[in-house]
């Protein structure tokens, strides 16, 4: 939470190296899917899997207030060409306060 009161929502791009990179690095493969979208429509078919882990490691990331931390990997296929992003989030909201679900929102 801010001074103000507000909680942040941020993703990390390629533009906040170090934090992009500590994200990155996180033990993914060891955290279970916190939630899985699928959609279609107008000739694609896109899907979105979200895992979210709880930041409490030793002097945290470089991230003031972090608290979780979010992957989201989209898998796209538009004519028969399948693309796929992964986006790193971190939030100073609490499991208790924001699942996956809703992160994935």
């Amino acid at each position: 939470m801010t001074s103000r009161g507000a909680h942040l929502l941020l993703q990390a791009k390629g533009n906040q190296p170090t934090l992009h990179a500590q994200l990155k690095t996180l033990p993914w493969a060891k955290i279970p899917v916190g939630d899985r979208t699928r959609d279609r429509g107008h000739g694609r078919k896109e899907t979105r899997t979200i895992k979210a882990v709880t930041l409490q490691i030793p002097g945290g990331i470089a991230f003031p207030r972090a608290q979780q931390a979010a992957r989201i990997i989209r898998t796209r296929t538009v004519d028969g060409k399948t693309s796929r992003e992964t986006a790193y989030l971190v939030t100073s909201l609490t499991a208790a306060d924001a699942q996956p679900t809703d992160l994935q929102r």
